[in-house]
């Protein structure tokens, strides 16, 4: 077994590997590690250390979505694997679709009073 396959195999049986300066920390399941697990972790901590560190902390989605407000009553929103934006009913997109587009109206530069969000089809 090589270190890259024991990573592998750890997270499918949900082992969490973090890097905290020379220390390899493992965060699993009671039970889940078993002592060949940790012999071969020992063996390849280095390299876990090393792969680890580059590794962000959080994964993020490799592509992002993006909400806004179109018109009154309606959001466009961006299908972040094609590039194509989608225009729905305020009323029938989630709640977390509805904040961000907020967020967007109120960072961006529209005339004073402007209100797409309370207008349209409920």
């Amino acid at each position: 077994m090589n270190a890259l396959s024991l990573y592998q195999n750890l997270k499918e049986r949900g082992v969490i590997l973090q890097a905290q300066g020379e220390y390899l920390k493992v965060d699993a399941p009671v039970g889940v590690v078993t002592e060949e697990d940790k012999r071969v972790l020992l063996k390849f901590k280095a390299d876990f250390l090393g792969f680890l560190a580059l590794a962000p902390d959080k994964e993020e989605p490799l592509r992002k979505s993006e909400a806004r407000w179109s018109r009154p009553g309606f959001i466009r929103i961006l299908e972040p694997f094609t590039g194509e934006w989608h225009e729905w009913p305020a009323a029938k997109c989630l709640p977390g679709v509805v904040a961000e587009a907020d967020r967007k109206l109120r960072s961006s530069k529209h005339a004073p009073g402007m209100d797409l969000k309370r207008k349209g089809p409920q």
